[in-house]
């Protein structure tokens, strides 16, 4: 019997006030809301693009990787793996290389990445956080670009993906 079930029933039976049924009936239902969105919460935190895009704000923060500037000459060895180039708005990422990092990243903790590569990729375009290649009957989530004089096959991840929103900071 569901809790609203037994509250009707405790009102017609008598061993209940209605308005006392109805405070506890309140009270379920913000408890019930409460649960819900931290849920939502929980789920939206374990999408893998989320959970890439983390993994990839902390590797750049602690140099774990590396991207060099679209324009820039130099290619001498930096701390941390290259995965991609800088430009204005978006990183170009090798898409291999920055898989296995994002994978070497959740393997030190312990965990496993959740999904393949390809599908991460689809996921990434279909929420529009990177910027795929199409003909119009064709859709590539890679595309090839020009740096530095040779033709790349790179991931256009824009920049704005990986600012952390504030409705997702927890307290």
């Amino acid at each position: 019997m569901s809790g609203f079930a037994f509250l009707s029933f405790a009102v017609e039976s008598g061993a209940l006030a209605q308005d006392t049924a109805n405070e506890y009936t309140g009270e379920c239902w913000n408890i019930l809301n409460k649960l819900a969105a931290v849920q939502s919460r929980n789920v939206q935190e374990d999408r893998p693009a989320n959970k890439f895009l983390e993994a990839l704000r902390d590797m750049l923060t602690s140099k774990t990787v590396w991207v060099r500037h679209i324009s820039e000459l130099d290619c001498t060895p930096r701390e941390g793996a290259f995965i991609g180039w800088d430009e204005t708005d978006n990183l170009l990422l090798i898409p291999g290389e920055t898989f296995k990092q994002i994978q070497r990243f959740y393997q030190a903790q312990g965990l496993r990445f959740p999904i393949s590569e390809k599908r991460l990729w689809a996921q990434l375009a279909a929420e529009s956080l990177i910027e795929p290649w199409t003909d119009g009957k064709h859709v590539r989530t890679t595309v090839t670009r020009r740096i530095v004089g040779e033709v790349k096959r790179v991931l256009v991840l824009k920049k704005s993906a990986l600012e952390v929103k504030e409705s997702n900071k927890t307290t």
